[in-house]
C-alpha cells in the first residue's frame, strides 16, 4: 500500500441498473386491503348473511344428491338386455378377446354401443354393469 495513493470512491448509484425500482411499496398491500374492504362492505349490505347463503345451498346439494339417487335407482329398474364387455392388454389382445366373446345379434333394433378406455380399471362402470 502506498500511502500517497487515495483510493477509488465508491460508485454511485450501489444499485444495478436492471434491478426494478419501486415506485410505491404499500401499493400490493393497499390493493388487497381494499379488496377485503369492499367485500366486507358488500356482505354487510346485502340482504342475506353468509351463514344464510350457505344454508340455502347445502339445502340445494341436498336435494340434488337426493335427484341423482333417485335417477340412479331408476337406471337399474332399465328393462331390456344389457350386454357389457371387459378386457385388459395391449390392442392385439383386446381385439382377439372381443373376437371370442359372443356378442348379441343384430336383430335388435335399438342398440348402443360406448367404447371406455382407461389405464386404471372402471370401478364406477363395472359396479354399473353387473
Amino acid at each position: 500500500n502506498d500511502t500517497m495513493n487515495q483510493p477509488t470512491a465508491a460508485k454511485v448509484p450501489r444499485w444495478r441498473a436492471d434491478e426494478p425500482l419501486t415506485w410505491a411499496p404499500l401499493r400490493p398491500g393497499r390493493m388487497a386491503l381494499g379488496a377485503e374492504l369492499a367485500q366486507l362492505e358488500s356482505l354487510a349490505r346485502d340482504s342475506q348473511t353468509p351463514i344464510a347463503k350457505l344454508q340455502a345451498l347445502a339445502t340445494r346439494r341436498a336435494a340434488r344428491l337426493a335427484q341423482l339417487a333417485e335417477t340412479l335407482t331408476q337406471l337399474s329398474k332399465l328393462s331390456g338386455t344389457l350386454w357389457h364387455w371387459q378386457g385388459q392388454g395391449d390392442a392385439a389382445s383386446l381385439a382377439t378377446q372381443l373376437g371370442q366373446s359372443a356378442p348379441p345379434d343384430h336383430s335388435q333394433s335399438m342398440t348402443v354401443a360406448a367404447l371406455l378406455l382407461s389405464p386404471s380399471p372402471l370401478t364406477f362402470w363395472q359396479e354399473l354393469t353387473p
